[in-house]
C-alpha cells in the first residue's frame, strides 16, 4: 500500500472539517496533568472495551480494513507485539 500522495484536498472539497489539538503552547506540567486524567478520570470504558493492540507486522491489514470501511473501535499500534491482535478484554482476535 502507497501512501505518499496523500492530500487533505478531497476532505476540502467535501466540507468536512479537519480539528486537532495545538499543544506546542501548552506546558510539559499541564500536559502530564491531561495525560493523567485522561488515564484515570475522564477514561472511557465502553471505548477500552473496544480496544485491538497490533504488532507492526498487522498494520497492512489493518490500514486496508480502515480504508475500506471495514473497521470500527481504537486500535493501538504496540512496536513490541509480534503475534496476532487481541482485545484487551476478552483475548479474541478481532480479524
Amino acid at each position: 500500500m502507497q501512501l505518499d500522495n496523500l492530500t487533505v484536498l478531497p476532505f476540502i472539497l467535501r466540507g468536512i472539517n479537519l480539528l486537532g489539538i495545538d499543544s506546542v503552547q501548552i506546558s510539559l506540567k499541564e500536559k502530564v496533568h491531561i495525560w493523567n486524567k485522561l488515564a484515570t478520570k475522564w477514561k472511557c470504558a465502553k471505548v477500552e472495551d473496544s480496544v485491538i493492540d497490533i504488532g507492526r507486522n498487522e498494520l497492512d491489514t489493518h490500514l486496508k480494513l480502515m480504508l475500506n470501511g471495514q473497521s470500527s473501535g481504537k486500535i493501538v499500534l504496540d512496536h513490541s507485539l509480534t503475534k496476532t491482535a487481541t482485545t484487551k478484554t476478552n483475548g479474541k482476535s478481532k480479524l
